[in-house]
């Protein structure tokens, strides 16, 4: 085959074109891709203060939940002192036998 140098000369101008175009469209690719990554680290931080208000909220209401447990227990204890001690009386003045 008998190349010429204009011939060379066009398909190493092809070549560097096709090149530069492939690496326009890589950096430009790249660029889009950084947005994109800087928009979710946005999105992710936001839902991480988010989750963190969430999570200091439930051991808010943990916390609370075994107050009132405890509560509920110390009343439930007292109202059985409150039933025994009155059916004690009851029997005492003849109302139960």
């Amino acid at each position: 085959m008998d190349f010429s140098w204009l011939g060379i000369t066009v398909i190493d101008i092809g070549i560097v074109s096709i090149g530069i175009i492939g690496f326009a469209w890589l950096f430009r690719r790249i660029a889009i891709l950084e947005r994109e990554n800087g928009r979710l680290q946005a999105e992710n931080g936001r839902l991480q203060a988010e989750v963190d208000t969430l999570t200091k909220e439930v051991d808010r209401l943990t916390e609370e939940n075994r107050d009132l447990r405890q509560e509920l227990n110390i009343l439930a204890a007292r109202y059985t002192e409150i039933k025994e001690m009155l059916t004690l009386l009851l029997k005492r003045e003849n109302f139960i036998e």
